[in-house]
């Protein structure tokens, strides 16, 4: 990816200095490719300075009984266009790999504001590469949830789903610089501005 076409593609962003209910988002995972999907349950809810995201791990079927844990391998989407900053592979079957997207950038007379997401348990898709920063349009596919392991548990198949927003931009070089102002941010009014998820819990500890 050549520097300045990042740079233009910061500049065609939307001006949005903060996240809200009502966005016009892409819904992360495609519920048509969940097995009897009906809606989602809230296994693993925010929790400031604990569990600052929202974790797409469980949804009641149309049967009436709640699937933990997402297909191995299900797609995720943009849920706007945005910019990748970071992708991070670490953790055995890229379990705890993560990506970072960047999705605003509003500027003001004192500093240039963008919102966030970051998104763990992905593994990048093919075209998006590791330290370089990848211009993507909503909907555009970024990874995937890890494949089938047998030591791995059903709850270890989700998306967890972090906001943020902050202060930086990128310059005509197409470097990135720029700091986290604010993680304390609920995804899931956001992701649920309609009908808020019902609780359901799996019995055992989560914290990521």
């Amino acid at each position: 990816m050549n520097v300045s076409s990042v740079y233009r593609a910061a500049g065609k962003l939307p001006r949005i200095t903060r996240w809200k209910p009502g966005q016009n988002l892409r819904f992360p995972i495609d519920e048509k490719g969940l097995p009897g999907f009906k809606k989602w349950v809230s296994t693993n809810p925010f929790n400031p300075g604990v569990h600052s995201a929202f974790d797409l791990m469980a949804y009641e079927g149309n049967d009436g009984r709640v699937v933990v844990g997402m297909p191995p391998r299900t797609p995720v989407y943009a849920m706007m266009d945005g910019i990748v900053l970071d992708i991070l592979r670490q953790g055995p079957h890229g379990c705890y790999s993560s990506m970072d997207l960047v999705h605003s950038f509003c500027c003001t007379e004192n500093f240039t504001s963008f919102i966030s997401v970051s998104l763990i348990h992905l593994i990048a898709a093919k075209d998006l590469t590791v330290g370089m920063p990848t211009p993507v349009r909503k909907g555009q596919l970024l990874g995937t949830l890890m494949g089938r392991h047998r030591d791995r548990m059903p709850w270890d198949y989700h998306l967890h789903l972090a906001m943020a927003v902050g202060r930086g931009c990128f310059d005509k070089s197409g470097l990135f610089s720029g700091r986290i102002a604010d993680t304390n941010i609920d995804p899931e009014p956001i992701l649920f501005p309609r009908e808020k998820p019902q609780f359901f819990s799996i019995g055992v500890p989560l914290n990521s």
